[in-house]
Formats: structure tokens, sequence, C-alpha cells
């Protein structure tokens, strides 16, 4: 039995892509291959269950196209939208690891003067400046601003400009 504590959540399956089953997902931590792996864990109905990879191709710079052993159809494949992805601890290499900016959602975020501002909702990167949706602001991303990243508790701490919430 797999249990959760063994696990690292490392995506989210997306849509179908085509009508032979394959999947696109997005992924929030890198430093790991995939193919190499040769399966991911999803969590159906509170059991996580391996899912061995059939075929895998890029797309994009954080996604995938994933074909499992056993999903053959459109059909099949939608009823794995929406789930979160998880790879084995024992898989990953700590040493490499790297989060894409979908790793923050969830996260808390602290200015270090002013507190709380809010949950980060989303992130939007459709423009050169990456930003966090929090609430009704958009807080710009650089690592500039990033004073402090506590992963265990999902709190993000940045030293935000001046002014900023006041907009």
């Amino acid at each position: 039995m797999i249990r959760e504590e063994e696990l690292l959540e490392v995506g989210m399956v997306g849509k179908p892509h085509g009508i032979k089953g394959e999947l696109s997902c997005r992924f929030s931590i890198g430093a790991f291959d995939i193919e190499e792996i040769g399966f991911v864990v999803l969590c159906m109905e509170g059991i996580f269950v391996p899912f061995f990879i059939k075929s895998c191709r890029t797309k994009g710079n954080e996604s995938l196209l994933l074909h499992f052993d056993g999903i053959d159809s459109e059909q099949e494949a939608a009823t794995l939208s929406g789930l979160a992805i998880f790879v084995p601890k024992s898989e990953i290499d700590e040493e490499r690891l790297s989060y894409g900016m979908d790793y923050f959602v969830g996260f808390d975020l602290y200015d270090t003067t002013k507190g709380r501002v809010g949950t980060i909702a989303s992130v939007d990167d459709s423009t050169a400046n990456v930003l966090f949706a929090v609430g009704d602001y958009l807080i710009p991303v650089s690592e500039d601003l990033i004073a402090e990243i506590d992963a265990e508790h999902r709190i993000l701490y940045m030293s935000l400009p001046e002014g900023l919430l006041e907009l």
C-alpha cells in the first residue's frame, strides 16, 4: 500500500489531449526524470494508485503530455483530469529539486513588515513579469523580494515594495 508520507506532490493532471487517452500534465516541481521513474501516483477517492507511463512528450516549459497504460480513450483520460500527481520521495534527488511558480498556489503570503496579505490563489505568467494573485492584489514575483519560504507550513515571506498594498 502506498502511503502519503512516502510521496511528493509534483503537479496536476490537466485535460485530455486528443482522443487516444493522452493527458496534458502540468508540473510545479522539477529535478526528476518522469520517464526514468516510469510511473506516477494519483489519489483516487483517498487511495493512492500508481499509473505506469506508456509514453511521454514535452509540451512547453512545465507541461508534459502523458499517456498511461490502460487509458486509451478521451473519456477514460477525462476521469483523471484535475487529480494531483505524486512521485515517490525516494525517486527525487532533493539536492536538484526546483520549484515552478505554481508550487506556491495555496501558500499564505506574508509581507515582512505588514504581516499576512492573503493566500496565493493563482500565478499569472502571461506577461514578462510573473505575478501572484492574492485577493485583490497582483504581487510581482522576484527572487529579490522573497525573504523566506516555509514549505512545511506553506508560507511565503516577501519584502514587498513600500506602497504596493495601498494601490
